[in-house]
């Protein structure tokens, strides 16, 4: 009787986790109650606390109730899309047009400014460059080029999150457009140069293979790194400075971004009164600037932090134009990252 007992509730036990795995892991809620916006987003392609910060502020300000639906990545929201549609959707202007080209968007309303090129139902709010961050005490001042930063002669002076944008910006701001593919971006003279720079650069220890850049350039081990805007959504500073990329000194203001927003894929009044809502009293360049974003409408603030006063300057004082979605570099960028950073651990 006692081994039965020990065994009943050992079942139970067996049952009750079960449970909570299925709830822990469980799809996030995708039905929505009458009257009520629902929009949903991807927790790797956004702040989530920036979005339910929004999400409470306009049911706040307007009373308009907004469900903020968060899936763990794009593959669980995807997979969710499959099945049923939200009101609007927080994702790329890439993500919008393979949408619009799949089943269509709705227009925005004409009241709501969009940047020339993207699908008419994609309500940008800012777009994610590569900039770079540098430690306050190790480099106070900004290097005039990544040239002179490479070839300073000190070890440990650049890491990325991702390479392949360095040569992209690099080449972008030398009015050259990179396919990502080796064997063709190779025929240019300039991409050869910043090609063989990187790769002095790791064989002298100055650039450094550093999945964890950011958080280096935190502790001090690494001089400056080059990160996505949007992994410093919400940051504060703590002794780091942020500049706007492409740093070759005399190229032109031109930045090649990826717009991130909001598809509307369901029409109805809620959705109009929410994007109305966010277009009025810069509260578009608010939510961008918190996620990370170079906003659309930069307006008359400043910025909180040196990420979001380096966003603005570049607002205000360049151009940012879309990537193509159908460039061949956003088809190639993985294969030619994982290229670069193995050709760099060779030579480190």
């Amino acid at each position: 009787m006692k081994r039965r007992g020990i065994l009943a509730g050992i079942a139970a036990l067996a049952a009750l986790a079960v449970c909570l795995i299925l709830f822990w892991f469980a799809p996030a809620r995708t039905t929505r109650a009458e009257g009520e916006l629902v929009l949903w987003y991807a927790g790797t392609e956004c702040s989530a606390e920036g979005m339910e910060a929004l999400a409470a502020r306009c049911e706040k300000e307007t009373g308009l109730r907004v469900e903020a639906v968060g899936f763990a990545d794009e593959r669980a929201l995807a997979d969710a899309f499959a099945e049923g549609r939200p009101d609007l959707l927080w994702c790329s202007h890439v993500r919008a047009y393979d949408i619009d080209e799949g089943e269509g968007l709705i227009a925005l309303p004409e009241t709501v400014a969009r940047p020339e090129g993207n699908a008419e139902g994609f309500f940008p709010l800012g777009a994610r460059l590569p900039v770079l961050l540098r430690s306050e005490t190790r480099l106070p001042e900004a290097p005039e080029s990544l040239e002179a930063l490479l070839e300073s002669g000190e070890k440990d002076m650049l890491g990325a999150a991702c390479w392949a944008d360095v040569l992209y910006e690099g080449m972008y701001a030398l009015g050259h457009a990179m396919s990502g593919l080796r064997t063709a971006d190779s025929a240019n003279p300039d991409y050869v140069r910043l090609h063989n720079l990187l790769g002095r650069a790791a064989y002298d220890g100055a650039a450094v293979n550093a999945p964890d850049a950011a958080d280096r350039v935190r502790q001090g081990s690494l001089a400056a790194a080059v990160v996505d805007s949007m992994s410093l959504a919400q940051w504060e500073g703590d002794g780091l400075l942020v500049d706007p990329l492409p740093l070759p000194a005399g190229a032109a203001a031109r930045y090649a971004g990826i717009w991130m927003g909001f598809a509307r894929t369901k029409d109805g009044p809620v959705t109009e009164a929410f994007l109305r809502w966010l277009s009025d009293k810069g509260r578009s360049a608010e939510l961008a600037l918190s996620m990370g974003l170079v906003p659309f409408h930069p307006g008359a603030g400043e910025g909180k932090t040196p990420p979001e006063a380096a966003l603005l300057r570049i607002a205000r004082g360049g151009t940012v134009s879309a990537l193509d979605p159908g460039c061949s570099y956003l088809k190639n960028r993985e294969a030619c990252e994982q290229g670069l950073r193995l050709s760099l651990e060779l030579l480190a």
